[in-house]
Formats: C-alpha cells, structure tokens, sequence
C-alpha cells in the first residue's frame, strides 16, 4: 500500500525532502509551497495519510494555520511539524516536531511510525 504525505514547506526544492520521500520513502508526495493553496486542497478534497508541516511559511498563512485546518478537516490523520527553530510554538498542540535539517533516517522512521499499517 502506497501512502500519500501532505508536505507543506517554502523551500520545497532547497531542503530534498520530497526526492526523501519519494525515493527512499517511497510514498507519493503532494507537494505544496503556499499554505493557502495546500489548504484550498484540503476543502477540495485531496486525499492523504501524513501531513508533513514547515511551521514557518511564507505568502500568507503559517504552518500552524495549515495543520490546525488539517486536523478541523481530516482529525485522524496525524501531523508531523517541521522547524528550524529549537523551541517551537506548537509543541503542545503538534507535539511532534522535527528540527530541521532532520536526518533522513529519523524522518522516515518518524512517518513509518505514524502512518496505519
């Protein structure tokens, strides 16, 4: 079963995550860099299993706006917040944040464990 993953983050092509994703995680990616337009996509409809988050976006909304708005949609699927900051604001409402640059292994071992088997 191949999952689908949310990913929500500005500097999709800087940080390689989704090739991450992709290739060695082998999941399929939707890819969003704006948090208006990944939540637009949410009110249409779109289908997946992992939300992957940058808590700080740019062009309008945060991640927070787009994981709370993910969670008031789709309540079972679980987020996972990314951060380049140590102490993020969203640890007790989206206790699992990973701080970036977050090593490939613990991402993937992170969303393996996350995901419904």
């Amino acid at each position: 079963m191949t999952h689908t993953i949310l990913y929500v983050d500005d500097e999709i092509k800087e940080t390689g995550i989704q090739r991450v994703l992709e290739r060695e995680g082998n999941y399929l990616v939707c890819p969003f860099s704006d948090g208006r337009k990944a939540m637009a996509a949410i009110d249409d409809g779109l289908v997946y299993d992992l939300g992957l988050i940058d808590l700080s976006l740019q062009w309008g909304s945060d991640g927070l706006d787009v994981a709370r708005h993910s969670r008031q949609v789709n309540p079972k699927v679980p987020i996972i917040i990314l951060s380049a900051y140590d102490q993020p604001k969203c640890e007790t409402e989206f206790p699992i944040c990973l701080l970036k640059p977050v090593r490939t292994e613990r991402l993937l071992e992170t969303i393996g464990q996350r995901l419904p088997r």
